[in-house]
């Protein structure tokens, strides 16, 4: 038995079988809507998401549209053996787009688009790989109610159900606006505060105030999902500390301009610590084990995007760059005593922030038998239909439930149709189900503007958007255009 560093301070289901709220696209803003449900870590269902005209380029996907602009995408399908089968058990097979509508066309229930692999962009990672490739056009890439947050990754689900399959117990790393285009989805859902009841397969060694999830053997991670100690986490920090140094080079050059010799003087200063950390950073990176599984390719060589306006009034403060590690020591610790974990279960084959109890529709008597701590889980349910989103906080675990829309639905854009109807009301496997999924970096702020921390992913973010800009900064700053003396000087 272990104990779990839990510093949760976010919402947590009030009594079994409690109910989740649900509010109107049209009646709540992104301020409202980040105030009353993201910062406080709640989920709830939003009513008539596609009346948001972000998401009217989906009304065009037909089956003979989806073929069109994305018929030959190559994806990696999850298939089972049969119906009664559970996805993620079975294995992973080839096929173009335009082969799995056929497979849906023709009536199989057998196959189920899921997560694909995410090519990088101009040498930055992007937001989201095939079939979304060719339909980037007919959504946005931050829908309106996700505010300030910055998305990690967008996905598509397509498949087809006509009793209902399972994904199976779990949590995710990340917040979550799940948008269901047609059918109809049963997410069961369990606050983080209640994982020692999840027996998930790995260990949980922290819950971060907002629910972000930290397995033991995991890089040190912060709130906000950033790894501080892994290769990849330390490639982020890099490119985003040569951004606070170029701007701390700019606002010297500035200040030598203006000729008042104490703020010039603050601002060597600033331009020491900011080179000192840089460098910190990259001794961090030589000395990090070469193995892990990731190139350090996340950016160009020289990536570093200038004049970003959603980072000017970030991290001008020098003490307030110097805290990259959260401090923890003021949050609310509660000892957790951890469920127990089978080493024969806990083995590589199952993702770690998955339950070996599987589903929750399993026998209960089975359930308090092997999973006793199970029984005093407290859950919520979310029925979603065509239309509505659900907001899924990061570490909130859920079983998800797909199957065709009920006969209250009206099939609208998401039906895969026929190969050779264009009508968007039609489609030939009545069982299909489709939806949309926004991912995002988990945010450990309070506030509205800024929801992170520190500047990091918003310049991410920034170097995804403004990439021509980044470029031009680029070429002036290898033609001499940026004083380059200034850090030599500070060192």
């Amino acid at each position: 038995m272990t104990t779990v560093k839990s510093n949760y301070t976010g919402f947590s289901v009030p009594e079994d079988n409690a109910s989740i709220d649900r509010v109107n696209f049209a009646d709540i803003t992104p301020e409202q809507f980040y105030a009353q449900y993201i910062a406080l870590r709640k989920p709830c269902i939003i009513s008539g998401t596609l009346d948001d005209t972000q998401l009217a380029g989906t009304k065009q996907w037909t089956g003979g549209y989806l073929r069109e602009h994305a018929g030959s995408a190559e994806l990696l399908v999850e298939r089972r053996e049969t119906t009664q089968g559970k996805f993620g058990d079975d294995e992973k097979v080839e096929m173009t787009f335009g082969e799995l509508l056929n497979h849906l066309d023709s009536g199989s229930q057998n196959y189920y688009l899921t997560t694909q692999d995410i090519p990088f962009e101009d040498g930055i990672m992007g937001l989201f790989g095939n079939p979304m490739n060719g339909l980037s056009e007919d959504f946005p890439e931050r829908p309106r109610l996700s505010g300030n947050l910055v998305p990690q990754q967008v996905n598509m689900w397509l498949g087809a159900s006509k009793v209902g399959a399972t994904s199976g117990l779990h949590h995710d790393f990340h917040d979550n606006i799940y948008v269901l285009l047609r059918g109809h989805k049963q997410f069961t859902l369990f606050s983080p505060d209640q994982h020692a009841s999840m027996y998930v397969y790995g260990t949980i060694q922290d819950v971060h105030e907002n629910g972000r999830i930290v397995y033991k053997g995991d890089p040190l991670t912060r709130p906000d999902g950033l790894e501080l100690d892994g290769k990849m986490g330390l490639t982020y920090r890099q490119r985003y500390q040569e951004y606070l140094l170029s701007k701390a080079e700019a606002e010297l050059a500035s200040a030598k301009d203006d000729g008042d010799k104490k703020c010039i003087a603050k601002k060597e200063s600033e331009l020491l610590l900011q080179t000192e950390k840089l460098e910190e950073i990259e001794d961090l990176l030589l000395t990090t084990a070469d193995d892990e599984d990731f190139d350090g390719g996340l950016f160009d060589e020289d990536g570093v995007a200038f004049g970003d306006s959603d980072l000017e009034n970030k991290d001008s403060d020098s003490e307030r760059d110097s805290g990259d590690e959260a401090d923890e020591s003021e949050s609310r610790s509660d000892s957790v005593p951890e469920a127990t974990v089978d080493a024969n279960e806990n083995s590589g084959e199952h993702p770690k922030s998955f339950s070996q109890i599987g589903t929750v529709h399993r026998d209960k008597g089975s359930i308090c038998d092997t999973f006793p701590l199970f029984t005093h889980a407290k859950r919520m349910v979310a029925e979603l239909s065509t239309s509505d989103a659900l907001y899924l906080p990061a570490g909130w675990f859920h079983e998800v439930t797909s199957q065709a829309a009920s006969t209250l639905d009206t099939p609208i854009s998401g039906s895969v149709g026929s190969k050779d109807s264009d009508d968007p009301l039609v489609t030939s496997n009545e069982n299909v189900h489709t939806a949309l999924n926004y991912w995002f970096y988990p945010p450990d702020a309070p506030n509205y503007q800024s929801p992170y921390s520190d500047g990091l992913w918003q310049y991410m973010w920034s170097l995804r958007q403004n990439t021509a800009v980044g470029e031009k900064r680029r070429r002036e700053r290898e033609e001499g255009s940026v004083d380059t003396d200034t850090r030599k000087k500070a060192k």
